[in-house]
């Protein structure tokens, strides 16, 4: 609430709620999030609208504990709330994964983006260890995904080989307004 959102999952996830909510007033939408810049967890309620902002201030841990840790607090969140549907972003150890675990039949997963596409460019030894992790869970998300939206064709095609889930192709939403052209500056664009 109340920070700008320019692109991304976090655009996807808050353009797409926007609109559903309007869609289904009668129908409560939360969203969850894990936030390394505040200190307290907190909720925000508008209208239909819940935001659970889950704080994970630790930056400097070391580098196994962030798994188990985000697997606790995204499944306590669901636990609380209670949904009939979990809709997760990404093939990630921060949302996609916990999820799953929780439960995959009351789960929808988006993928953005393939990890084992994308890390073949990450270099170094964080690179290296989050190429073999990050891969790893990628195969862990697409193997007990039984519902999948790909943002794209082409995600779609990298990935329909590894899953047995149903695959949907829709496009990340994006407003209007983004395709004007400016005539002046426009910060953090």
């Amino acid at each position: 609430p109340d920070e700008p959102f320019y692109g991304g999952v976090s655009r996807s996830v808050y353009s797409t709620v926007q609109e559903v909510k309007n869609l289904r007033p009668d129908y409560e939408f939360h969203v969850c999030t894990l936030s390394r810049t505040t200190n307290k967890s907190f909720v925000h309620e508008e209208d239909n609208l819940v935001v659970h902002t889950i704080a994970f201030p630790i930056k400097n841990m070391p580098i196994l504990v962030p798994q188990p840790l985000t697997t606790f607090l995204i499944q306590r969140t669901i636990r609380q709330v209670g949904p009939d549907l979990v809709h997760a972003h990404g093939t990630g150890k921060d949302y996609a994964a916990p999820v799953l675990q929780w439960n995959p039949e009351k789960s929808v997963i988006t993928v953005h983006g393939v990890t084992r596409e994308e890390s073949k460019h990450w270099t170094g030894i964080k690179g290296t260890y989050h190429r073999v992790t990050g891969r790893r869970v990628e195969n862990f998300v697409l193997s007990k995904a039984r519902t999948i939206i790909a943002v794209s064709p082409y995600v779609r095609s990298m990935i329909e080989d590894q899953t047995r889930a149903d695959i949907s192709v829709i496009f990340n939403p994006v407003e209007k307004k983004f395709f004007g052209v400016l005539k002046k500056e426009c910060p953090a664009r």
